[in-house]
């Protein structure tokens, strides 16, 4: 047996232009008819009515509105040194009420999941599952208005819901 071709170790430049790689026989749009296979989303092509894919949708919006503001905000606030006090605003963004929104439709899709597998999906049909959905976001919502965000601050490192301004704790107010 040979192991020559097995241990062989090419840069990415020398793979691609490797026989067993040559493309050139069909094009790209003949290649994808002739070997490509449609994968959709749980097995339908009319997955936008499915509860489960609105779920995960919501879900993936939060998390990519979560992640641009306690990812990139927060590493810009600690970079450029901030705290509370030197860009209020700021401040309140990153501490924002995506992950409560997040959280929240992670728990429906599971109640959802478990509904469907115990035969009672009558439970997220109509407008039930959309009701569900308004209400994580105006919870999250809530949440941002009414609650004390978790502030950034550089010299500790993390988010707090202690802005830490000499003379004032959490809990005079």
């Amino acid at each position: 047996m040979d192991y020559s071709q097995w241990c062989t170790i090419r840069l990415i430049t020398a793979t691609i232009n490797a026989p067993e790689y040559d493309c050139s026989l069909h094009t790209a749009e003949e290649w994808t008819v002739l070997f490509g296979t449609p994968r959709y989303a749980f097995e339908s092509k009319d997955r936008k009515q499915k509860n489960t894919f609105q779920f995960m949708f919501l879900i993936a919006l939060a998390d990519m509105g979560g992640l641009c503001c306690i990812g990139s905000l927060f590493g810009y606030v600690m970079i450029s040194g901030g705290v509370y006090c030197s860009n209020p605003p700021l401040g309140l963004i990153v501490g924002s009420g995506f992950w409560i929104i997040s959280s929240t439709n992670c728990i429906l899709l599971v109640i959802n999941r478990m509904c469907e597998l115990t035969d009672r999906a009558w439970v997220f049909k109509g407008w039930s599952s959309s009701m569900c959905m308004l209400a994580t976001i105006v919870y999250g919502i809530l949440e941002l208005l009414f609650t004390r965000p978790p502030l950034p601050n550089s010299t500790q490192q993390f988010c707090d819901f202690n802005p830490y301004i000499p003379g004032h704790t959490a809990d005079d107010v």
